[in-house]
């Protein structure tokens, strides 16, 4: 198997690979400044041919794609009506919560092979992604299912092992932790799936 982590996509409906791919490659891969002048993410996705939220629904996700909406939804323009709308489009699909949730439970796991920098970015963005979720009541009644206390004990983790040249800031984490204590006692978070984990 490759130590990298393979951008493949089998599982999408083609519409949502169209646009995922598009918005990708004009907000991740390209430089800022054409990132810049590109549509917003959210537009991208939102404008997905048969619907974004029909297509997550009707989508069987694998671990690399999650993590390639993750970076996605992480860049989107935080607080504005499209991007809100996009998140809650992703929440409501099962399938991609579900995936999600196993990514979290396991992230530094499935970060490890990456080279440092790499592991960094994206510990990043599911950072970012979290405290998005969460900031808002509206999300955070959606992502009741997501394991954040687990997700906040792998981003450790890989803070740990990319050493003190990362990016992952303690103020995120600090932040994040916050938000999962004010979510409610009652929370539980279950990271065992079919399988266990």
């Amino acid at each position: 198997a490759p130590s990298g982590m393979p951008w493949s996509h089998d599982g999408l409906c083609p519409t949502l690979r169209a646009s995922l791919d598009r918005a990708y490659l004009a907000h991740v891969k390209r430089g800022a400044a054409a990132a810049s002048a590109a549509p917003p993410i959210a537009q991208l996705l939102l404008g997905t041919g048969n619907g974004l939220r029909a297509s997550a629904r009707d989508s069987c996700w694998n671990e690399s794609d999650v993590h390639r909406s993750v970076v996605l939804l992480s860049r989107m323009e935080k607080g504005e009506p499209l991007a809100h709308l996009t998140l809650v489009c992703f929440l409501e699909s099962p399938q991609w919560v579900e995936a999600v949730r196993r990514s979290a439970c396991r992230l530094y796991e499935r970060l490890a092979p990456l080279e440092v920098q790499k592991q960094d970015r994206l510990a990043c963005a599911w950072l970012e992604v979290s405290l998005e979720l969460l900031s808002e009541p509206l999300l955070a009644a959606a992502a009741r299912r997501l394991p954040f206390k687990r997700l906040l004990a792998e981003v450790e983790l890989v803070r740990g092992s990319v050493g003190p040249s990362a990016s992952l800031s303690a103020e995120m984490s600090t932040r994040l932790a916050e938000a999962v204590a004010l979510r409610g006692r009652g929370a539980r978070e279950g990271c065992a799936g079919g399988g266990g984990g």
